[in-house]
Order: C-alpha cells, then structure tokens, then sequence
C-alpha cells in the first residue's frame, strides 16, 4: 500500500443513530467520520492517486508509476511530476481480458456459440494469444503478427483441413508451425478435425482485433508488470 487519503464510506454512520433519532445529537458529536469524500469510487481512485503520488518524492524518494486509467489520466493533467506517467499493463491481466471477452461473447450469443465454441478451446485461444505476446515483446508489430498468425493457426480451430490458415507462420524447416515444416520437408500432412464452425470466426477475429490494438500492446510490450 502506498497510503491512505480518501474514503466515501463510513461504518460508523452506517450502524449509529439516523438524524430523527433522540440519540442521534450526542452520537454525533463524539463521531469521528471516515468519509471525506462524496464522488463515485472512479472519481476517488483519481483524487487520492494525485495526493499519493504528489508526496511520492518528498516522503518516499520516489516516483510512483502505475494505477487505471483514469487516475494516470488526471496524474498527467495535473501535472504532479514534470513528465507524463506512462501506464503498463500485465501480459497475463490482458490474457485474461481475452479470456473473459471470449465467455461473454459466448454467453451472449448462446444460439449461435452454444457448444460451438467451448471452454477448451477458449484456453487454446487464450493460450495461444499470451504466448505469442510474450514471444515478440517489445516489437508490437511482431506481437500482434504473431497473435493472428497463431490464432489462424490452431488446428481444428480457423486453420482447417478444407481451408489451412498458417500464411502468417514462420515458413521453414525449423517453424513451429507443422504445416509450414512439412511443406518445406515435402512431407504429406496428416489430417486433424474441426473443432469450431465457420460461423463462429467473425465472433473470435472481432475480440482477437479489438486486443490487438497497438496502444494496448504497448502499454505491455516492456513486460515489466
């Protein structure tokens, strides 16, 4: 914890005595309010974010880093160091996002994703999509290359028997890619089954785009989180 300075809650006037009550003026005048802020919790991460980060130097000798978006958004409006704090995201909370983005699609879609597409295969994807992340970082063009290609890769997934999807591999003898290795051995491929619909690739290539973003990528590239 790096301090404490907002509250928008308070026990104390949460259990005591309301103000019709006879109780209520004496109660009130030996209380001491924890609450000392009346916004939205967003609007108090921000708040207490710039007061922390403000005595950051003074009391610690540091510069903190760090928080949502909102509360490095205000930092930099502020201005509480002279340069602009640069928010960092953690290569397994964006995984998760593709994870979570991927059961609420489903979720919200049970007609035409019911069985389609399962929790395995939105491991796979989710596997796939933090592993081709770490893979290329910090060159985010590379990361999102590696994403797609890796995704079109997964057999029985997008890359099907009918319709192989591995232009975006590496090609090669030493590929990670069998189709890409067998293709430059000669050799004959051996088959594999499908495993989600047709129907079901604009759902997964609209979330896999979305969390590709470079912006996002870069707030993660450094893997310092």
């Amino acid at each position: 914890m790096l301090g404490w300075q907002l509250c928008n809650y308070c026990h104390g006037c949460e259990v005591g005595p309301k103000p019709d009550s006879p109780l209520y003026i004496e109660w009130r005048a030996n209380h001491e309010c924890q609450k000392n802020f009346a916004g939205s919790s967003n609007a108090m991460e921000a708040e207490a974010a710039v007061a922390i980060f403000r005595r950051s130097i003074n009391k610690r000798g540091l510069v903190y880093s760090g928080g949502g978006a909102k509360s490095t958004q205000k930092i930099n409006e502020v201005a509480v160091y002279d340069f602009n704090v640069e928010k960092e995201d953690c290569i397994n909370q964006i995984s998760k996002r593709m994870f979570n983005a991927l059961e609420n699609v489903k979720n919200s879609n049970i007609k035409e994703l019911n069985r389609k597409l399962t929790k395995t295969n939105i491991e796979k994807i989710t596997n796939t999509y933090a592993t081709n992340l770490k893979r290329s970082a910090p060159d985010t063009i590379q990361m999102r290359e590696d994403v797609n290609g890796g995704i079109f890769h997964i057999h029985g997934i997008l890359s099907t028997d009918a319709k192989p999807r591995h232009h975006l591999c590496p090609t090669g003898i030493h590929s990670w890619c069998y189709f890409q290795r067998v293709l430059a051995l000669g050799e004959e491929l051996r088959k594999h089954n499908t495993t989600i619909k047709a129907e079901v690739e604009k759902f997964i290539l609209q979330i896999v785009e979305r969390l590709t973003q470079p912006d996002l990528l870069q707030r993660c590239a450094a893997l310092q989180t």
